[in-house]
């Protein structure tokens, strides 16, 4: 856990400016796949090697309540779309983000990952990945929050399987 704490620092500290000075809000939360649903995903194989293919995805995830709040209003569901360039379910991918919370209000934020499937010999595949997360804004009373965070997530778009957990800070400018 101490890597993921490093990582997260570094990610924090190339993400803030002049903020350093604003109160920070630390989050940690996880969401189990239950609680994840692929809305739609196109895929299109690219032809260049075996296995290699983009797709364009849509997610949402809810939130039970206590799970996570910006500026102590709970967030109800997430949204995902985005894009992602695998080969053998291995590479990058990312998109935008909108958390929804119970007022109405809404939180903007993109993603960037790096997903890695590794196949055992039974067959049997794994694949898991780190994620990126920069808060840009929201509406309402949260129009000009920020923030960073970083996530690990395990997922099987052909099952329609995905979890993880995160953990970061946002602030209000």
């Amino acid at each position: 856990m101490s890597l993921f704490r490093g990582i997260l620092c570094v990610l924090a500290s190339l993400s803030v400016s002049s903020t350093w000075a604003q109160e920070k809000q630390h989050v940690r939360y996880q969401i189990p796949a239950e609680n994840t649903k692929y809305v739609q995903q196109h895929v299109i194989d690219v032809g260049d090697v075996t296995g290699h293919q983009i797709r364009i995805l849509e997610l949402t995830r809810t939130y039970p309540k206590g799970t996570l709040a910006f500026a102590g209003v709970n967030v109800v569901r997430e949204w995902d779309r985005g894009i992602s360039d695998y080969v053998n379910g291995s590479g990058r991918n990312w998109g935008y983000i909108t958390w929804e919370l119970e007022n109405g209000d809404k939180v903007y934020g993109q993603w960037d990952a790096n997903s890695q499937t590794v196949f055992a010999a039974d067959g049997s595949k794994k694949a898991s990945g780190l994620v990126t997360e920069t808060i840009v804004g929201g509406t309402g009373a949260l129009a000009k929050i920020r923030g960073a965070l970083l996530g690990s997530y395990s997922f099987d778009p052909g099952r329609g399987i995905n979890s993880g957990q995160w953990e970061g800070d946002y602030w209000l400018e």
